[in-house]
């Protein structure tokens, strides 16, 4: 089935239209956050259908890229120094090591 948005996507599991869907762990965490009329009707499977880790990535031909990249992740660290990823992850129940390697 193709869908036009989330929303329907659950309130076709609700109806019984719809058995299962992929949809990324912590985006349907943060989707039933905000819509909890649905949390009776979903459950979340005990394994992942896929893991994957994502990256930034910047051009070679992008002016400055090295220079992007390098302030991205000292920023990043400055972040896990400071305690603020720990924070995120605590919040949205994510694992720490999804932020860093």
């Amino acid at each position: 089935h193709s869908v036009k948005d989330h929303v329907t996507a659950f309130r076709m599991i609700q109806a019984d239209r719809l058995d299962m869907m992929v949809f990324d762990e912590f985006a349907g965490k943060y989707f039933l956050n905000e819509h909890p009329e649905f949390l009776d009707s979903i459950a979340f499977s005990e394994s992942p259908y896929s893991q994957v880790k994502l990256y930034l990535m910047a051009s070679k031909l992008y002016p400055g890229n090295a220079e992007l990249l390098e302030q991205f992740n000292a920023n990043l660290e400055i972040l896990a120094d400071n305690g603020f990823l720990d924070h995120l992850a605590a919040k949205y129940d994510i694992p720490r090591d999804l932020f860093l390697p």
